[in-house]
């Protein structure tokens, strides 16, 4: 369950420290009382299993196949020059990097 969480606060951009402010309601709504822990215990203990996990689940899907790494040089609308950098695996598409040069 842990692991879980972290995994929805990695998501959705919410940092760890604000479980310390979830922790009573946790506690009472949680059949395992004290079962979540508090931040600085998730990011020494627990963080770095689940980016570990998601670098494995990464190198599964991406191992020994193709991945080309696209960059366009073009002026936005306010002809301002920016670099848009895209990856492109199989028929997928997306675009990773925005940057404004100066």
């Amino acid at each position: 369950m842990i692991e879980d969480l972290i995994k929805v606060f990695v998501n959705a951009n919410i940092l760890l420290e604000k479980v310390n402010l979830l922790l009573p309601f946790f506690k009472k709504y949680l059949k395992k009382e004290g079962a979540i822990t508090q931040a600085p215990t998730l990011y020494s203990i627990y963080l770095l299993k689940v980016f570990d996990k998601h670098i494995d689940t990464l190198k599964s899907i991406f191992d020994a196949k193709p991945i080309y790494i696209i960059m366009d040089k073009s002026n936005n609308n306010c002809a301002q020059s920016v670099v848009n950098t895209f990856f492109t695996y199989y028929l997928y598409t997306k675009l990773v990097f925005i940057n404004f040069l100066k």
